[in-house]
């Protein structure tokens, strides 16, 4: 399974502040996101994450924490069995965040991804060998879209946030149950495209 994976980028943190906002808040979010393959059509997965944001003047500075999963065909399996990888991913990021033009917002995320994957067969998972888990560092590029927003004390908005992560993997998954299932992949990235739903409240 040659580079595989989705990946569309996270919801950014929140920034509740619009760009001509002074002063320091602190905001939280939650989020779920969709993840799209770069080069691997008909893999998808979901995530869910949490960001904790401060927000100095129109620039964010945030933490942010994203639990993915991705289910990856195999592509390598020559038998009559069903194989697929069940992937999950613990991303950790800091990030930054800064307004352009009203409601539009450009970020950039830098941290590590937790990445372990098992292999199923027709959808049961393998008991012995074949699993891989790896630290990786990951790098996310986006642009957040604000539609709603309000608020004085306490702000609130909702976000949209389309962008690409980087992965950077070189995994086996081996086949530990003999030649049964014939699965050997090598996954070398976790690259792709992410699209994201997000609500957070700012103060």
């Amino acid at each position: 399974m040659k580079a595989l994976i989705p990946s569309l980028i996270l919801l950014a943190p929140m920034g509740a502040f619009a760009a001509d906002d002074a002063g320091v808040g602190l905001g939280f979010e939650v989020g779920t996101s969709y993840f799209l393959p770069s080069q691997a059509p008909g893999n998808k997965g979901m995530g869910n994450f949490f960001g904790i944001d401060l927000n100095v003047g129109a620039l964010t500075v945030g933490y942010y924490f994203e639990n993915l999963n991705i289910k990856l065909k195999d592509n390598n399996d020559n038998g009559p069995l069903a194989s697929q990888i069940d992937v999950a991913a613990n991303i950790n990021e800091i990030r930054l965040i800064k307004p352009i033009i009203k409601e539009v917002a450009i970020g950039l995320g830098i941290g590590t991804a937790d990445v372990k994957g098992k292999v199923t067969v027709n959808g049961t998972s393998l008991a012995v060998g074949p699993a891989f888990d790896t630290l990786a560092p990951v790098a996310d590029i986006f642009a957040r879209i604000t539609p709603i927003s309000g608020g004085d004390k306490v702000k609130a908005a909702v976000n949209v946030t389309l962008g690409y992560r980087f992965i950077a993997i070189n995994s086996t998954v081996v086949n530990g149950a003999g030649a049964a299932t014939d699965f050997a992949d090598a996954i070398d990235n976790l690259n792709g495209f992410r699209v994201g739903l997000s609500v957070g409240i700012a103060f």
